[in-house]
Parts: structure tokens; C-alpha cells; sequence
């Protein structure tokens, strides 16, 4: 059931570019705006929601923009529900917002901007060709927020070229032939300040590849070994392997994170090591990762 005003703690989504993952708009990604405490007698007295009582349910109203200092009294024990104000699009140019609970928006993933990509230019695609019929105002909508995520996108790459980054450093042990996914969870641990090293990215034309690897094997505070078919056949991934687990086992090393891709045998070496799982999921077995590396400020 809802929350009590004195009971409640009003936690921010922090991040401007979110991602919906129920309700009515579930997949798509958006900008928060702004976020607000939605009293239920407020809600009933200006527009629609849909089974409040569950407390999960999409909220909005545009009316709802015109009561900005309405806040419940702590006498009042006020129920209703945390939300945000969310543009699908840059908020300059899109018409319209909409009000969607905390519990359902989170940080957009790399996988949350992709999957969203390719599900608009499917739709703009079966439109072009007559295959899909949409709205032309729809069109208009969808195009909002692909250059919004086409944008997102751009400045995570331009963040990721020119930021420095002081955040927990987190070494990425895999296999050439995994790194479509590794690349994805680097980008996503870099938008969490985190600091992930990956040899594609640090390791510049002359240098001495081994030399680079070492160097950031020394200063690393975790290792992600990527655990799959490919991986246990490289040589030089259990090299690597070997070397940190050497190091962590002497006290002086990296903590090791095994993620496990496919199901290929886990090395008994690691077997007690609680693993990430990417075999079924993306975004809950991330989350874990990142729950696991301390952010430094």
C-alpha cells in the first residue's frame, strides 16, 4: 500500500536519462526533469490514473503542471507516490510530459538506449515502406526521442574519449570473441564513475601490449573475469587469470568478480566465488556488479 508522509524518504532518480521499465511506456527513454511527491487526493482531483491503489501504476495529467507548490502536510499522512516529470525527448523541443512513478524508471543501461534505437527505427522503417501505419504526430514523437538517445549516446562516447576517470578501477579479463558484451558493461560501469580498463580502449597503436596490461593489472582494485567457452580456451586469458588470482590470494591483489556469459564450466579455482549471470539477463546481473564495486568520491 502507499507510504506515510512522516515515514517517507523522497529518493531522487540520479541520472537525466532514464529508462521506463513497466507500465504503459515501458522500453522507452526519457528525460527527468524533475521529481515530485503525487498526493493521492491531488490526483483525484485533477486527472486519471490508472489502479492507484496498487501503487505501480503510470501517472499523468498535464493539469498536474499547474499546481507546482502543492505539497501534503506532515499532520495530513498524505498516500501517494514518488514521481517524476519525464520528456520523451530534449524538454526543449517536446511537446508534453509525463508522470511516472520512482519505481518504475531507473538509469538508462547501454542495452536500455540500444534496444530502444532499434525498436524506432523499426517502427519509422515499417512506416516509410507501408508496412507499420502510424500517426504522423507519433512519427514526430518517436523522432524526439531517437535524436535524444542518439545524443545520449554521442556524449557517453565524447565522456568516455575525454573524462578522466578516478573511480574504483575495475580490470576486464575476457576473450576477444565476448567483447560485444564487454564493451557494453565498460560504457555502463564508465556512466557510474566507475573506472573499468579494456585493452581496445587504453591500449594506443605503439605501445607494448604487455607492458599496458600490467600496468593496469597493478593499480586495479577489482578484475572481471568473463567467463565463457571462448574465454577457456584463450591461453592467454587464464595467463592473465592466473596472475591475479596469484596476486589476490597473497593479500596484495584485486578482488576477483567471475560473470559468467555462457555455460561453460566454471574453473574450479573460482567454483566458491558467487558469480554474475549474463546467460539469461543484462541489466539485474550489472546492477550486481556495480552494487559490488564501491563508488569513490
Amino acid at each position: 500500500m502507499g507510504e506515510e508522509l512522516n515515514s517517507w524518504k523522497f529518493e531522487v532518480v540520479e541520472s537525466s536519462c532514464v529508462a521506463v521499465t513497466a507500465g504503459p511506456f515501458a522500453g522507452r527513454i526519457g528525460f527527468n526533469d524533475d521529481d515530485e511527491w503525487i498526493g493521492r487526493d491531488w490526483l483525484l482531483k485533477y486527472g486519471s490514473y490508472a489502479a492507484f491503489s496498487d501503487y505501480d501504476a503510470v501517472l499523468w495529467h498535464e493539469a498536474l503542471a499547474h499546481d507546482d507548490d502543492y505539497l501534503p502536510l506532515e499532520n495530513e499522512r498524505e498516500i501517494g507516490t514518488a514521481c517524476a516529470y519525464v520528456y520523451f525527448g530534449d524538454p526543449v523541443i517536446t511537446k508534453g510530459y509525463f508522470i511516472i512513478p520512482h519505481s518504475h524508471l531507473r538509469k538508462a543501461m547501454m542495452s536500455d538506449l540500444f534496444s530502444r534505437y532499434h525498436v524506432i527505427m523499426e517502427q519509422l522503417g515499417g512506416r516509410k515502406y507501408g508496412i507499420k501505419k502510424i500517426s504522423s504526430q507519433h512519427s514526430l514523437d518517436i523522432l524526439n526521442e531517437y535524436a535524444f538517445i542518439v545524443n545520449e549516446l554521442l556524449e557517453r562516447e565524447i565522456s568516455r574519449m575525454t573524462s578522466p576517470r578516478a573511480g574504483t578501477k575495475v580490470f576486464l579479463c575476457h576473450a576477444s570473441e565476448d567483447k560485444e558484451i564487454v564493451r557494453r558493461i565498460y560504457r555502463d560501469l564508465i556512466s557510474f564513475e566507475l573506472s573499468p580498463w579494456m585493452d581496445e580502449f587504453e591500449i594506443k597503436i605503439g605501445e607494448s601490449i604487455v607492458d599496458k596490461i600490467n600496468e593496469a593489472a597493478t593499480v586495479s582494485d577489482f578484475a572481471i573475469f568473463f567467463i565463457s567457452e571462448a574465454s577457456l580456451g584463450k591461453a592467454w586469458v587464464k595467463k592473465e587469470w592466473n596472475a591475479f588470482l596469484a596476486r589476490s590470494l597473497s593479500g596484495n591483489g584485486p578482488k576477483i568478480i567471475p560473470a559468467r556469459l555462457d555455460n561453460a564450466e566454471i574453473p574450479a579455482i573460482i567454483a566458491d566465488i558467487r558469480y554474475a549471470d549474463f546467460r539469461e539477463s543484462y541489466i539485474e546481473p550489472l546492477n550486481e556488479i556495480i552494487r559490488a564495486l564501491p563508488q569513490q568520491t
